[in-house]
């Protein structure tokens, strides 16, 4: 006969993950966000094929950064500058 699995209380993980949010909505991501949606309701304005073009090249810059920080992954320890140095 199988033993029941009996789930560990979600409860403190709920309480983390909470506190974490709560954290993470700070004034700075305020800011963004708002930044953030007026820069999407300017987009919307913009021609089909301008928009198309911003979006592909943030794409494209998004792909490259990811690429870069990949890349960091097998680098060698440069200390506590060496990664501030390298993203800038």
């Amino acid at each position: 006969m199988p033993v029941p699995v009996i789930a560990p209380d979600p409860g403190p993980e709920i309480v983390f993950l909470a506190r974490r949010w709560r954290r993470a909505n700070g004034p700075v991501i305020a800011l963004a966000n708002k930044v953030g949606g007026q820069l999407e309701a300017i987009l919307s304005d913009l021609p089909a094929g301008f928009r198309g073009r911003i979006e592909g090249a943030t794409e494209a810059a998004l792909r490259r950064a990811l690429s870069v920080a990949d890349l960091g992954r097998r680098a060698p320890n440069l200390g506590p500058a060496g990664a501030p140095a390298a993203a800038a």
